[in-house]
């Protein structure tokens, strides 16, 4: 037997949170938004300026810029989840093992969502970039100058990258959720793990995406070129050591990965909790008959 889903009895379906699946997505990603705004600036700013994560100069002003990027923001923390739960009804019926049907579910989940994505994320690299100041004004300066077609610049490793990440991230935290469920360990810590392997198993899609989207040059180099250029480059280094720190910081494997897992588990969490389908654990749960 597996974990149970518990619907209580809340004042949250009088917002129609129950009812609207894409309405608590995208609360829950604007909650994510505003909450990690710091952690994303201060991460943007030590890339940038190569400076060490925890550098104080990292912290100043630390909601700068958010209005500009609040919509991508809260699209990419919230738009996933309603697509998992699409995916997986859609798959419920197949004669599969219910990991299989996660599977799959995970593979349309993160298709969808790096489809849907792309355009704002080459408006945001663009901007970036530009020292823009306005995300509208990229976007008509984007379609002026290079057409529809450009919003769609690096859709490629952006979908390979995103249907890694659901194809290990759904699967995997729903399968910790039914072995662990007579244990008291919170669900979050279930979906951080999860998130964490399905960030660094997608890790090379996101290094191709970000050349990609880095590139000045019209004619942007081929993945299979980019990832054998990387591991040229990784091989080139004298010593193991030297090289998985290489790849290490090439791939963001550190203080951006935890961002992924954290903001993608506390996600989950007020999603499930906006529509009522969290799981509880049975220590946790009141006897059957207490809700006769």
């Amino acid at each position: 037997m597996g974990y149970e889903v518990e619907k209580k009895k809340t004042l949250l379906p009088i917002f129609g949170w129950e009812r609207n699946p894409a309405l608590a997505g995208l609360a829950a990603g604007s909650f994510q938004a505003m909450l990690f705004s710091p952690y994303d600036r201060a991460l943007y700013l030590s890339v940038v300026n190569n400076r060490p994560f925890l550098n104080l100069a990292n912290w100043k002003s630390p909601f700068q810029g958010y209005g500009q990027a609040f919509l991508q923001r809260t699209l990419s923390g919230g738009l996933y989840f309603p697509l998992e739960d699409i995916s997986r009804q859609l798959f419920a019926m197949v004669n599969m093992s219910q990991t299989g049907r996660e599977m799959l579910a995970g593979y349309c989940a993160g298709a969808m969502n790096g489809l849907i994505l792309n355009p704002l994320s080459a408006i945001k690299y663009k901007m970036w970039s530009s020292d823009s100041a306005s995300y509208w004004v990229t976007a008509r300066k984007i379609y002026t100058q290079n057409g529809v077609g450009a919003f769609f610049l690096g859709v490629k490793p952006t979908l390979l990258r995103d249907i890694a990440f659901g194809f290990v991230y759904t699967p995997l935290r729903h399968t910790l959720r039914r072995r662990f469920h007579k244990r008291s360990v919170p669900t979050a810590f279930h979906d951080v793990f999860a998130a964490v392997c399905a960030t660094v198993v997608s890790s090379p899609f996101n290094y191709v995406r970000n050349v990609h989207f880095s590139s000045k040059d019209a004619n942007v180099p081929k993945m299979l070129d980019t990832l054998r250029i990387f591991m040229t480059s990784v091989m080139d280094k004298p010593t193991k050591m030297e090289r998985v720190v290489y790849a290490q910081r090439l791939l963001g494997i550190g203080w951006g990965t935890l961002r992924v897992s954290l903001g993608i588990a506390f996600s989950a969490f007020v999603y499930e909790s906006l529509t009522g389908t969290r799981k509880h654990y049975p220590e946790f749960q009141k006897p059957a008959d207490a809700f006769k």
